[in-house]
């Protein structure tokens, strides 16, 4: 169970990295929700879009670390953007 959680969270960053944004959705649930300092989304849809929105400022994303058990997976990565320092974020 916890392999494929890896796998959807390392499918996850890949495309967020190649702003492949159909292949980030193909990995949400529809219901998916999401809170954060940059924004709120209530379903895949409007997260895809912030991060659509995101993604024109993004310039890197570099993960440092990846915890897994079971179904709960937390990624520790840096946020690189051509308009502020990198961010540190937890997702």
């Amino acid at each position: 169970m916890g392999e494929d959680a890896a796998k959807v969270i390392a499918t996850y960053f890949d495309a967020w990295k190649a702003n492949d944004f159909t292949t980030i959705r193909s990995v949400l649930s529809d219901d998916v929700t999401f809170v954060g300092l940059l924004g709120r989304a209530d379903n895949a849809d409007d997260y895809v879009k912030g991060i659509e929105g995101l993604s024109q400022v993004k310039s890197d994303i570099v993960i440092h670390k990846t915890f897994v058990d079971g179904l709960d997976v937390l990624t520790w990565f840096d946020l690189h953007t051509t308009v502020a320092p990198p961010i540190p974020a937890a997702n």
